[in-house]
């Protein structure tokens, strides 16, 4: 079983090992998508969610959804929110993204450097459900996009 990191902080998952990020927060950068992953530590549903479902997300799913999705696992780890964080990082990450439910899933699309779509799931997700979510992420971008294409197409010029 992949074991989630023990302290405060916010993690990126790399060829199975969690690397620590030290900068003032964490913004995506790299073209992709990023699965992040808002936990406390004195929250029950947090605790199950990752038994239940992230921790065999990493086991099962990680290197495929990576090669093929390029996808990308950030967990953000506090206490209780950012008003009891040991970590800046973790803190300031969950301000800049006004996380106020635990736990919180972000699924981020990133394009030339840029967040171009983000998707947001408050409480506990079901294993099949993240994994569905994963897998239609683009399908859901996608049409997303082409809604706001033809918007801009519709108005007068």
């Amino acid at each position: 079983m992949v074991q989630q990191p023990q302290e405060n902080g916010v993690f990126i998952y790399e060829d199975g090992v969690w690397i620590k990020v030290n900068d003032k927060f964490w913004y995506p950068k790299d073209d992709g998508l990023y699965v992040v992953f808002f936990m406390n530590v004195r929250c029950p549903a947090c605790n199950r969610y990752w038994r239940l479902a992230i921790s065999k997300l990493l086991e099962e799913k990680y290197v495929e959804i990576s090669k093929t999705k390029k996808c990308k696992i950030v967990y953000v780890k506090c206490e209780w929110f950012a008003k009891e964080c040991f970590d800046e990082t973790a803190k300031n990450t969950f301000l800049l993204y006004l996380v106020s439910a635990s736990p919180t899933t972000l699924l981020i699309k990133v394009e030339n450097s840029e967040v171009t779509y983000a998707e947001r799931y408050e409480g506990r997700l079901p294993y099949e459900k993240l994994i569905e979510l994963i897998y239609s992420f683009e399908d859901r971008y996608r049409k997303v996009i082409m809604e706001e294409r033809l918007e801009i197409d519709k108005k007068p010029k």
